[in-house]
C-alpha cells in the first residue's frame, strides 16, 4: 500500500477514489466506503469506475464519474506510458490541479506501475494507491480493513451488505408471486465457471418445485450459452438477458434463494441477504466473507469436475424455503 499524507492544514474537502476493479471488487470494497462515509460525512464522494457498477456508486450515495473521463486521461491513458511524457501535456497540468482541489485522492488499481506513484507523488492532497483485493487466498476484509486503519478511521462491520440501502429501485419488474429462485451460470473467468451442462441439468431437476430465473450477461451470451439453453426454457423456467443492474438487485432481494458461480453477481446477491449457494475455486476461499447463514460454500479444487450435480443438489433448500409452487401461473416478467 502507498501513501503520501498531506500537508496539515488541509483538515477537509471532497474525495476522489479512482475504482479499476469489477462488480464483485466494488461489492467487498463498499463496507471500506461505508466507514469512510461516516468519517467524511460532510464531503462528497466521487468515484471514477467501469460504467457497469455506475448503479452499486448511486446506491453507496456516490457521484459516478466514467473511468475515461477525460480529466483523468493523461495518466491512465494507454498512450500515457510515463508521466515525464504526459507532462509536457497541458491536460497533465490540469489533471495534478483538478485532484489537488480534493482532500484525498484514492487509487483502488492493480496498476502499480511507476507512472502511477510519480503522479501520486506530485500531487499536495492525500493520496492513497491500494490494489482492490490481496494475493489469492488472503482475506480481502482484513486488506480493506488496513487501508481504513492505516486513514486513522474507526471501522466497525466490515461486511458486505446492500440490505440497508437496497429498496426496491425497480418498478418495471413484476414477478409472479410463487416462489422462484435465481441460477446465473457464468461469471467473468472460465476458470471459475461450473459446466453449464450441469446449471442445466439442476435448473431441469429443480423447476418441477420452484421457478428458475437464470440470468445471462453479455460475456455467457458471448460464449453462446442461450442456444444451450434453449431446451430448458418452458412454463417455469425463464432466461433473462443482460438486465440492468437495479434490476438484477430486485429480482435477488425476493428470490428464494440463487445459485452460480464465483461472480460479481453471486457477491451481489450475498449482500442483499438472498440466501446463495456458490461453486468456489478453493483459491479464492479468502474473498468470501459473507455471514454464515446466508451462503453456503461449495469450494471445489477444480470446477470442472467438483462438485458433482448431486452434491449440488442436496444443497438446495427446496424445503427450507417452503418454495411450493401453486402451479397456476407461468413465470413471467413484465
Amino acid at each position: 500500500m502507498y501513501r503520501r499524507d498531506a500537508a496539515p492544514e488541509k483538515k477537509s474537502g471532497d474525495i476522489l477514489i479512482y475504482f479499476t476493479g469489477a462488480i464483485g471488487d466494488f461489492l467487498l470494497f463498499q463496507p471500506l466506503l461505508r466507514n469512510w462515509k461516516k468519517a467524511f460525512s460532510e464531503s462528497t464522494i466521487f468515484i471514477a469506475a467501469k460504467p457497469h457498477v455506475s448503479a452499486l456508486i448511486d446506491i453507496s450515495y456516490c457521484v459516478f464519474l466514467p473511468s475515461d473521463d477525460k480529466r483523468l486521461r493523461p495518466v491512465f491513458a494507454p498512450q500515457s506510458s510515463s508521466v515525464n511524457e504526459a507532462e509536457t501535456d497541458t491536460e497533465f497540468s490540469a489533471l495534478l490541479d483538478w485532484c489537488n482541489a480534493f482532500h484525498t485522492v484514492l487509487f483502488v488499481s492493480v496498476d502499480t506501475t511507476g507512472s502511477v506513484r510519480a503522479f501520486l507523488n506530485r500531487l499536495t492532497c492525500n493520496a492513497f494507491l491500494h490494489p482492490p483485493f490481496p494475493a489469492a487466498g488472503s482475506d480481502v476484509s482484513a486488506h480493506h480493513q488496513a487501508l481504513v486503519r492505516h486513514m486513522g478511521i474507526p471501522c466497525d462491520d466490515f461486511s458486505p451488505d446492500l440490505r440497508a440501502v437496497c429498496t426496491d429501485l425497480s418498478e418495471n419488474i413484476r414477478i409472479t408471486q410463487d416462489p422462484y429462485c435465481i441460477i446465473h451460470p457464468g461469471s467473468g473467468s472460465l476458470k471459475k465457471n461450473w459446466p453449464i451442462g450441469h446449471f442445466i441439468e439442476i435448473s431441469k431437476k429443480i423447476s418441477s418445485q420452484i421457478n428458475v430465473l437464470i440470468l445471462l450477461g453479455p460475456a455467457e451470451i458471448e460464449r453462446g450459452f442461450m442456444q444451450r439453453l434453449k431446451p430448458v426454457v418452458s412454463k417455469h423456467v425463464l432466461v433473462i438477458c443482460n438486465t440492468g443492474l437495479h434490476e438484477v438487485i430486485h429480482l435477488c432481494r425476493h428470490a428464494a434463494f440463487y445459485f452460480g458461480n464465483d461472480s460479481g453477481i453471486t457477491h451481489l446477491a450475498a449482500a442483499c441477504g438472498t440466501h446463495v449457494i456458490a461453486v468456489i475455486p478453493e483459491q479464492n476461499r479468502g474473498f468470501w466473507q459473507y455471514p454464515a447463514y446466508n451462503v453456503t460454500r461449495l469450494f471445489a479444487g477444480d470446477v470442472l469436475s467438483e462438485p458433482s450435480v448431486s452434491e449440488v443438489e442436496r444443497e438446495i433448500p427446496l424445503k427450507i424455503f417452503a418454495c411450493v409452487r401453486s402451479g397456476k401461473n407461468k413465470l413471467s416478467l413484465t
